[in-house]
């Protein structure tokens, strides 16, 4: 087995505010799943989703879209594009760092962020065409919402500055032009050749007793069962098929069963999780790394309340030190990382 992982990170692409159960659903349900089954091969998952990565200053200094650009450069090749009922946020002007590193933004003016999205991370690279995966939601649920409110969150519908600034005539023109440019944004990722993996119109429903968590009022969109499937099943085959990948994924197929490899492994990959993210905790390290290069006989007894960071601060230790130390020999066993660990 080989001593190294591999990151893979997946670009989520859609609107925001009407994708936030489908969001949600990548986040908490589809991703963890895959992650786990990617963990046998050495290949740690990151799902950008930028709801959680762009700040308000950020965002009132136009730096959204550079953000989100950058954000896809560093994904490829993997890119998850889904599209509902809204064309997304149109920016009025570029910021000229956008127009300097990406000239071809100045061909595409009065185009939504989403779109750009899409013509960056894979309309513009061939390399994609076949690679990058759609979902195209089905607009049924709409027929069960019966508060208008609530509708506009999912169709192109004026918005509240147009209708306080625009009169009438010009408010219906505006959402028009960007229900076209939605629809033809769809007719072209169909038509792509050779065609990409596409979910067209993915089943969901309205559920009038779920609770909005950003309006915090009765009626929320669910039943994603199917799209999140659809999303574990595609996404593993594209990350285990890609090219750049083999190597390492031929380096981890063990043929012949070996328990204690097994063992290891579990463990091994416990230790990866924990130190994913890990918070700085220098001095306890220090008196961990005292005590290993003492010549105690006493075993080392880190307690504390659950939640605390006890196994990730070992996980961490236990890491370092097996870098710094490959003349020695580090055991590992953590209770419960895997079936045979207790």
């Amino acid at each position: 087995m080989p001593a190294t992982w591999k990151t893979v990170r997946v670009f989520i692409s859609s609107t925001f505010r009407d994708m936030q159960a489908e969001r949600d659903w990548l986040v908490k349900r589809v991703f963890p799943a895959l992650r786990q089954r990617l963990e046998s091969y050495r290949i740690h998952l990151v799902d950008i989703d930028l709801r959680w990565g762009i700040t308000q200053e950020q965002s009132d200094n136009d730096q959204v879209l550079g953000l989100c650009l950058q954000q896809i450069d560093e994904c490829r090749p993997f890119f998850l594009g889904i599209l509902g009922g809204r064309y997304g946020w149109v920016p009025e002007k570029f910021p000229e760092e956008i127009g300097r590193r990406y000239g071809w933004t100045q061909a595409h003016t009065g185009k939504s962020v989403t779109e750009l999205e899409i013509v960056h991370g894979v309309l513009n690279d061939p390399v994609m065409h076949d690679r990058a995966l759609f979902c195209f939601r089905s607009e049924l649920f709409l027929n069960d919402i019966t508060k208008e409110q609530q509708r506009r969150v999912y169709t192109e519908s004026p918005t509240d500055e147009e209708l306080r600034d625009l009169g009438p005539e010009k408010v219906k023109r505006h959402a028009k032009k960007r229900s076209d440019q939605l629809e033809e944004l769809k007719q072209t990722i169909r038509a792509m050749s050779p065609p990409m993996p596409l979910f067209e119109s993915y089943p969901c429903e309205w559920n009038p007793k779920l609770l909005d968590p950003l309006s915090k009022t009765p009626g929320r969109l669910d039943g994603l069962n199917q799209f999140g499937d659809w999303v574990i099943e595609q996404l593993e085959q594209a990350i285990l098929c890609a090219p750049e990948l083999q190597e390492h994924i031929t380096a981890t197929r063990v043929e012949t069963r070996d328990e204690l490899a097994e063992e290891r492994v579990f463990h091994e990959q416990f230790v990866e999780n924990r130190t994913r993210v890990y918070v700085r905790r220098k001095e306890l390290r220090n008196k961990l790394a005292a005590y290993v290069k003492g010549d105690t006989a006493q075993a080392c007894l880190v307690t504390g309340p659950s939640g605390s960071g006890k196994s990730a601060l070992l996980a961490r230790f236990v890491k370092i030190w097996k870098r710094g130390c490959r003349n020695e020999t580090v055991l590992t066993h953590f209770v419960g990382a895997s079936p045979r660990s207790t």
